[in-house]
Parts: C-alpha cells; structure tokens; sequence
C-alpha cells in the first residue's frame, strides 16, 4: 500500500495575466494533495501585458495568502533556475 507523505512540490508557472479563477481553481485543487507554488513574473516582449510585472505579483500574493500550503513567488529568467 502506497501512502502519501506531503513532500512533494508543485510549481504552477504562467504569466497570470491576468489571474482568472481558472488558475485559482487549479491552485486549490493541487493545495488538497501537493504543495503548490504559484509562479509568475516572466517578460515576454512580444506580449502586450495588461498588468506590471509587480501587480501581477502582488494580485497572486493576495489572492493565495488564505490556501494552506501555498506560496507565491517570482522569478526572471529560466523556470529551470528556479528547481
């Protein structure tokens, strides 16, 4: 019999522009069995962003502070850089 112990980590990458109850939905779906981290503060120059690189981040913050577990970050550069 398998048993699950929680140590797992979940990393939910995207540019959450803006953030929709979509991604909320996966978050609280993925707080229940994994640890998830939200992340997301990449440039894309050939996006046209409707949020700053700091909204975004400050509306993801708030929006996960109240899901146990969950933590929001940010990152520039490769995702890879961040494991």
């Amino acid at each position: 019999m398998l048993q699950w112990r929680g140590c797992a980590t979940a990393i939910y990458p995207g540019s959450f522009d803006p953030l929709t109850n979509g991604h909320l939905d996966i978050v609280h779906r993925a707080a229940k069995i994994i640890r998830p981290r939200c992340h997301g503060r990449g440039k894309n120059e050939d996006k046209h962003p409707l949020f700053t690189l700091d909204e975004r981040f400050a509306l993801v913050k708030q929006a996960v502070q109240n899901v146990p577990g969950v933590e929001a970050d940010a990152f520039d550069g490769l995702l890879i850089n961040m494991l």
